[in-house]
C-alpha cells in the first residue's frame, strides 16, 4: 500500500493516455506508456519488465479507496483478487501505479519464505533497515520490495547503501535476488 509521506518529491505525473487506460482497466497499455515515455531510465526499463508480468491482474480507478484500503491511501494490492485498486484523487502517478505492481508482480514469492530468493530480499532488507531506520519502505519486506522498484530516490539511496561486507550496494543485490523472483 502506498503512503507517499516518506519520499515526497517523486510523483511522476501521468499523461493522459496513462489515466484513460487506467480508467478503462488496461493496466499493460498503461506500464508500457509510461515505460516509453518516462524521463528516467530505471523507471523506463522497471515499468517494461512489470508489463510483461501484468498476466491476469486487474487495475480499478476508485473516487475514494478507502473503503477498500480501511484508511485513505493512494493504491493497494489486493492478492486474493489480484486487483490494483488506484485512488482517482491521489494514486494516479507513475509512483502508485509501479509501487502496486510491484506488489502484483512479486506477492506470491514473498509469501514463501522459503525461497533463496525471498531469504536474500529479506537480508538486504534487514541491512537497510538497520542503517535507514523505520522509514517508508523499510516497514516490512513486501514495501521494501515494491518502494524499491517503484520509486528512483529510495534506489539511489539503496545504490549507496552497502551491503553485504561494503562488497555491494543494496540496490546491486535487490536486483539480482528481483531479478530471479519476478522470472518466476
Amino acid at each position: 500500500m502506498v503512503n507517499q509521506s516518506f519520499w515526497p518529491r517523486f510523483e511522476g505525473a501521468l499523461g493522459a493516455d496513462v489515466r484513460k487506460a487506467l480508467q478503462r482497466g488496461d493496466l499493460q497499455f498503461a506500464l508500457n506508456a509510461i515505460a516509453s515515455t518516462s524521463q528516467v531510465d530505471r523507471i523506463r526499463q522497471i515499468a517494461a519488465k512489470l508489463a510483461e508480468v501484468v498476466g491476469t491482474t486487474k487495475v480499478q480507478v476508485m473516487d475514494d479507496i478507502s473503503p477498500v484500503a480501511g484508511r485513505t491511501a493512494a493504491g493497494l494490492f489486493e492478492p486474493d483478487t489480484n486487483t490494483i485498486y488506484l485512488d482517482a484523487n491521489n494514486g494516479m502517478n507513475v509512483h502508485t501505479v509501479l509501487h502496486e505492481m510491484a506488489h502484483a508482480a512479486t506477492s506470491a514469492s514473498l509469501a514463501n519464505p522459503s525461497l533463496p530468493e525471498v531469504k536474500q530480499l529479506q537480508t538486504i532488507f534487514n541491512a537497510v533497515r538497520e542503517q535507514f531506520g523505520e522509514v517508508y519502505g523499510t516497514a516490512n519486506l513486501d514495501e521494501f520490495v515494491a518502494e524499491a522498484f517503484s520509486n528512483p530516490e529510495f534506489q539511489s539511496a539503496l545504490a549507496l547503501t552497502k551491503v553485504d561486507g561494503g562488497k555491494m550496494s543494496g540496490w546491486e543485490k535487490f536486483t539480482g535476488a528481483i531479478k530471479r523472483i519476478v522470472r518466476k
